[in-house]
């Protein structure tokens, strides 16, 4: 520890003033340890320090002059005055009692620096930008949080805490108070426990977690003194490496983890969204990230394991964790890469590994329990990703405005994720983006989550009603991070190259999906995803997870409108041919015999009689974009209409003729390395291929719906001649094939006289699927299941029999366990839908149910969520105590009893009770109106309801009737859509009505099964609302 010699110093600077420099002062002293009583400096540093270097030499420099201006000089200069007046011969200053340029002793320096303090007699803080003690925020200190910027440094913390003499002095070093005197003040502006700043740490010796949060607001220059600032607080040391930024802060954690059995360090949360972060192992990122940690504390092992059992409200007894309490809370060991530790679980409702923790430490813990017995288990936790990662999303979502929906919102903003025109990057530091987008014409919206979590990205897509709220969608979304990663990972699992994947997601209320297509070079960190909204009747009764599209099925290049599906050929099919378009090799396909392929070309294909697959043109784009041009606002002559014209070369290095111009194609056949048969030679070709602008784009989205899986001619070669060379001869001889005629079997001399009198003719083409007319395919299962589901529906209207059985009672029992309606009827009571329905169809009466006004429902079950209002009203003292009951008995059982309900199409329903309960207030207006709104909703929902059954009876006889594959397809699409809509508008109805009995029951009069009076009307509302509340937790 090098100190400066008060008198020595105070000499020297009389000496220079004076002009009597003589023999040259040695100003500092090494101690090991100090003999004497010394005094320490704090104190905010600015760029004109002085370093111990010009401090050693300064009677030596010419610039000793400059070197005593400074306002470092000067601040070292009042220290050494006042130290004299307090009588001390030693005084350490930072600045200049460092040798910077010396690595180890810098480093020796800072992990000794706390005790230093600790040990001095009197600190000396400089604040340099007041003149008296702030007694509140001032906004002339906003940068730092509104005090004095001394509380802003990361290093003042420990300067702070360390001395147990602490004297503050102004910008003038006229005292102004001391750590004493000031303390409840210091408390305020700095979270550091009152107790701590008047007998130090070792008087209560806080959690590591609370530590930390104290240097959550606080700054240094360097990123790796965000760390270094706390070894002496928290009893660590470890060697400094600059340069290594964040790192820093791990090592750190993982230093406290190798001393200390402190498991608050896992307390931490996202210092931006206050959830727990999931993109970078179980560790923390910086120290903000522990911001709201300041009341967490230490438990001891007994209290660890009772509080433990309470929190989980588990039938086990103490004794069945006795075991566990002699080794006391779970050691840690540190591995590379991972933290061992054992720990008690069990199930969680809600959580995505299926199993919480429980740590030492008091916080506040998750809801959503379930009471079963603990289990200690070994986990493995990952403290740091293998690699860094930064994913980079290039999002084509051109064709979402076609049905009226436009991107709203990005979140977060664009300052926190790296968004340029369409695309953005995520990261370790940003793993999380949101994009929403809205059709406000009918209040419709969806997002889409792109994320990155343990090296793997990850998309998702979101439909529900959560997809409102873009900020709500990203805190449900960054709690789940880690499972869409895993659903994404067990895709790609065992795919190589290109993988692309495709996912349908039904938009509620609708009769849309939104297809999301991924995809890009698995070692690349550059994904390429198209958004699109498609017609998809029935679709959003069976959602679809996400599908691989192999390699050799796609074509996903920036030059074309949208990504392409590679055509399926019928038939068989060698005469691909290959040339370099662009210096990049494309393989084409050989026009059938005298056929003409024009470029926007569209059709099927087939096979001719000798089994050859062909393209059967069935029309042409550009034909039906003049019919179409004006309904799309497509200008005729837009320049974004024309052709891409590339140049053409053969795949064979001086494979074309300088002179004539000629170029030679290669059949896709390889002997080694080289390719082994010459196709066509052709002369003065040029390809010509659709441009990816957005009339086109938008033309092919136009024409999805007629065009569904057809193929289209993408690219085309265009030549003024072309003939078959000697090797193709004798290949299409062998072969007897029909392929096109060649200028009637022309000599190459004649040929070659041609060009004497050009023509054009287009030989070879390109043809693919767009993915914007590519149908959703439907697995076996799916087929099945609409086939039943007509079938069942067709029995219940009195269709002929097809089975020997009751005939209304299997398509009832089929719908039941499609909507959950047995686990629903004990959350709600008896659904009653079904059996209307089979009464209304069998009679050709209309639908309607009833709601008897003020009746609580009545029936053979008691319904959960009416137990949960009166076990919730005899809670209330005065004020609604429904947030303190999330973790009753009777919210446990809810849980239980919704749980099984989002396993079927019932979880939608879970949604309309959530809203009714929070729409408390317009029911309570409603309660004394026997017309109300509610009512008048009502009658509307079953006449839509009627509305929808008829319409199923008219597409079934359109079915019935039809006889083309494509159109009965569709038709039974548009069925299963409509019958599965009918349900849900009608077990929607059901509930709500249940829903609404309750709330009648409670705002309405006073209930007679409850014994106590029920508070105010105004806090039954708050109560119900309450319900609400905890019913969207369930269904989140």
């Amino acid at each position: 520890m090098r100190l400066i010699i008060v008198d020595a110093f105070l000499e020297r600077e009389r000496q220079i003033q004076s002009g009597t420099v003589g023999a040259q002062l040695d100003v500092f002293e090494q101690y090991r340890v100090p003999r004497v009583d010394y005094c320490i400096l704090s104190h905010r540093w600015t760029g004109n320090e002085v370093t111990y270097e010009e401090m050693r030499k300064l009677t030596k420099v010419d610039s000793r002059d400059e070197i005593r201006s400074r306002a470092g000089y000067q601040k070292v200069l009042r220290s050494c005055e006042q130290a004299k007046r307090d009588d001390f011969k030693l005084l350490w200053v930072d600045t200049c009692c460092i040798d910077l340029l010396n690595g180890p002793e810098t480093s020796d320096a800072i992990n000794s620096m706390f005790q230093w303090y600790q040990k001095s007699k009197r600190c000396y803080a400089y604040l340099h930008d007041i003149s008296v003690f702030p007694a509140r925020r001032d906004e002339t200190f906003a940068r730092f949080n509104g005090w004095p910027e001394w509380f802003s440094r990361g290093w003042t913390l420990q300067e702070l805490v360390a001395p147990r003499d602490l004297q503050f002095f102004n910008k003038d070093w006229v005292g102004i108070g001391d750590k004493q005197s000031l303390a409840p003040k210091l408390a305020e502006i700095t979270k550091v426990p009152l107790c701590i700043l008047r007998d130090g740490l070792s008087s209560y010796r806080p959690s590591v977690a609370q530590v930390i949060s104290w240097a959550a607001d606080r700054n240094t220059t360097r990123a790796e003194d965000r760390a270094y600032s706390l070894l002496g607080l928290l009893g660590v040391s470890m060697p400094t490496l600059y340069g290594e930024e964040k790192g820093a802060f791990l090592r750190l954690q993982l230093e406290i983890m190798r001393t200390s059995n402190d498991q608050s360090i896992f307390a931490w949360k996202d210092s931006t969204t206050c959830d727990a972060r999931w993109s970078s192992g179980v560790l923390a990122d910086d120290p903000s990230c522990f911001r709201d940690c300041h009341d967490v504390i230490k438990m001891e092992p007994k209290e660890f394991c009772k509080g433990l059992l309470l929190l989980w409200e588990s039938d086990a007894k103490e004794p069945a964790m006795a075991s566990q309490e002699d080794d006391g809370i779970p050691a840690f060991t540190v591995t590379s890469g991972a933290i061992r530790i054992r720990l008690p679980l069990l199930p969680y409702y809600g959580c995505p590994s299926g199993l919480p923790g429980g740590i030492g430490m008091s916080y506040s813990g998750a809801t959503g329990p379930l009471q079963l017995f603990p289990q200690y288990r070994q986990l493995c936790l990952a403290y740091r990703e293998e690699r860094p990662r930064e994913v980079t999303f290039k999002i084509d979502d051109r064709t979402v405005p076609y049905y009226g929906f436009t991107r709203r919102d990005v979140f977060p903003d664009v300052d926190e994720v790296s968004f340029a025109g369409n695309s953005f990057t995520v990261s370790n530091t940003s793993p999380l983006a949101i994009v929403r987008y809205t059709n406000s014409a009918i209040d419709v919206s969806f997002a889409i989550a792109f994320g990155c979590c343990f090296c793997q990205d990850w998309v998702h897509v979101i439909c529900d009603e959560q997809a409102t709220d873009v900020e709500k969608v990203h805190r449900v979304v960054w709690n789940a991070g880690a499972e869409y990663a895993r659903v994404m990972a067990e895709v790609r699992f065992g795919e190589r190259g290109r993988p692309h994947y495709v996912k349908h997601e039904p938009l509620p209320r609708t009769m849309w999906t939104v297809r999301v297509f991924c995809g890009g070079l698995e070692e690349s960190s550059d994904r390429r995803v198209t958004v699109d909204v498609v017609p998809l009747p029935g679709g959003y009764w069976k959602t679809l997870g996400w599908e691989p599209v192999y390699v050799s099925d796609i074509e996903d290049s920036v030059d074309m409108p949208c990504p392409m599906k590679k055509t399926s050929w019928i038939g068989d099919r060698f005469d691909s041919h290959t040339l370099l378009v662009d210096s990049i090799p494309k393989v084409f396909d050989l026009a059938h015999a005298l056929q003409e392929v024009e470029l926007g070309d569209y059709g099927i294909t087939t096979s001719n009689d000798n089994g050859i697959g062909y393209f059967e043109r069935r029309g042409n784009i550009f034909d039906d974009l003049k019919l179409l041009a004006h309904e799309l606002g497509i200008d005729l002559n837009d320049p974004g209409l024309m052709p891409v014209v590339q140049a053409v070369h053969s795949v064979q290095e001086g494979g074309a003729d300088t002179i004539s111009k000629d170029v030679t194609t290669k059949l896709i056949k390889h002997e080694g390395d080289r390719w082994a048969i010459a196709g066509l030679t052709l002369r003065q070709p040029r390809s010509l291929s659709l441009p990816n602008t957005q009339p086109i784009l938008m033309l092919l989205k136009q024409l999805s719906a007629r065009n569904r899986n057809h193929s289209l001619v993408t690219t085309v070669v265009q030549c003024s001649a072309c003939y078959p060379t000697d090797d193709f001869k004798q290949r299409i001889n062998s072969a007897m094939l029909q392929y096109p005629k060649f200028s009637h079997n022309s000599t190459t001399s004649d040929l070659f006289n041609v060009s004497v009198n050009l023509h054009t003719i287009t030989p070879l083409y390109c043809a693919s699927n767009p993915w914007i007319w590519c149908r959703c395919e439907l697995d076996n299962e799916v087929v099945n299941e609409y086939r039943r589901i007509r079938e069942q529906f067709s029995i219940t209207q009195d269709h002929p029999l097809q089975y020997g059985e009751e005939p209304r009672e299997p398509g009832l029992q089929l719908f039941k366990r499609m909507f959950g309606v047995e686990h629903l009827t004990s959350v709600v009571g008896d659904i009653t839908f079904f059996e209307q329905l089979a009464t209304s169809l069998s009679t050709g009466k209309e639908l309607g149910t009833t709601r008897s006004k003020g009746n609580m429902p009545s029936g053979s079950r008691k319904p959960c969520v009416k137990k949960l209002v009166m076990t919730l009203l005899r809670a209330m003292k005065g004020v609604t105590q429904a947030f303190q009951m999330r973790q009753s008995p009777t919210v446990v059982e809810m849980m239980y009893k919704t749980r099984p309900i989002a396993a079927t199409l019932g979880a939608e329903f879970l949604v309309d009770i959530s809203a009714t309960f929070l729409g408390t207030r317009e029911a309570f207006e409603d309660v004394d109106s026997e017309d109300g709104p509610e009512r008048n909703s009502c009658e509307t929902d079953k006449t839509n309801i009627q509305l929808l059954v008829n319409e199923v009876t008219a597409l079934q006889l359109q079915y019935l009737k039809s006889k083309d594959d494509d159109e009965r397809l569709v038709l039974e699409q548009d069925i299963i859509g409509t019958i599965l809509l009918a349900c849900r508008y009608g077990i929607s109805l059901e509930v709500r009505q249940r829903i609404l009995e309750i709330i009648d029951g409670v705002l309405g009069h006073e209930a007679t099964d409850i014994s106590m009076p029920l508070p105010e009307r105004e806090e039954r509302v708050n109560c119900l609302r309450s319900i609400g509340d905890i019913f969207e937790d369930a269904n989140s």
